[in-house]
């Protein structure tokens, strides 16, 4: 327990530290840069589900991760001023880097699909689910009769992707329900599925796109691994940096 404190509050010193050095460069971070960085960051996801899904999975709230941009473009803009000049990455360590973590380069197949849901809760009784059986049918009977599967979307899809039409974005086997990734994989595009029943209540898909698997080439690949290596090194000079503030401000911890 005595270890885990310790590295505790060492972690919250260095960053105190951090912000100490941060006033001294007259650097700020404003609400508007989170937000705009917020908004930069959920742009590479698929969708906003799935970025919210990954918060989810590390048990981060939308305000945390905030907190976490917050010191991000902080530290970012000291290591512009302080440390960035010193990182180097040689093209020998991009090739082996690209040799060593293949799969790193592999984009996995995907697909984009609009969903409709009619909810109703598992533990609903048999009139309660009949209704919403019999809705979501109507609705099947519209979209094969030409109405526009967004716009029935829009009408009668009972989760927060019915404002856009449903469109759950692109995304890979692993990061949709089973129940979903089946449907969306199996069918072509343009297709509507059979009308089919999650915890949620029942649903249609529908798959508007699909992108094959690809494989980067170590040309095409140089550039981001590039990035992860000066991220590797740069996080290892922050390390040894907040380790000289500490020494510098002469801190003693008495446990």
């Amino acid at each position: 327990e005595k270890a885990s404190l310790k590295k505790l509050v060492d972690k919250e010193i260095k960053k105190n530290l951090i912000s100490q050095k941060a006033s001294e460069l007259a650097i700020q971070v404003t609400p508007e840069h989170v937000e705009k960085e917020l908004q930069s960051i959920k742009a590479k996801f698929d969708s906003d589900l799935i970025f919210e899904k990954k918060l989810a999975q590390k048990n981060m709230s939308v305000a945390q991760y905030k907190e976490k941009i917050k010191w991000d473009l902080m530290l970012g803009q000291i290591v512009q001023r302080e440390m960035a000049s010193q990182i180097e990455v040689a093209p020998e360590e991009i090739k082996a880097y690209y040799e060593k973590n293949p799969g790193l380069f592999n984009t996995e197949e995907k697909v984009r699909a609009s969903v409709i849901l009619i909810k109703v809760s598992p533990s609903a009784g048999e009139i309660e689910d009949r209704k919403a059986r019999e809705k979501i049918g109507m609705v099947l009977s519209q979209i094969k009769n030409s109405s526009d599967f967004s716009d029935e979307a829009r009408k009668h899809s009972q989760d927060s992707m019915g404002p856009r039409g449903g469109d759950l974005g692109f995304f890979n086997r692993k990061q949709v329900l089973p129940a979903f990734s089946e449907r969306a994989f199996s069918l072509k595009v343009g297709e509507v599925s059979e009308i089919f029943k999650t915890n949620f209540g029942y649903h249609l898909l529908k798959v508007t796109e699909k992108q094959p698997e690809t494989h980067s080439t170590l040309e095409e690949a140089k550039d981001k691994i590039r990035e992860i290596l000066k991220r590797e090194k740069l996080s290892k000079q922050i390390e040894a940096y907040s380790e000289e503030l500490k020494k510098k401000a002469d801190i003693k911890l008495y446990f």
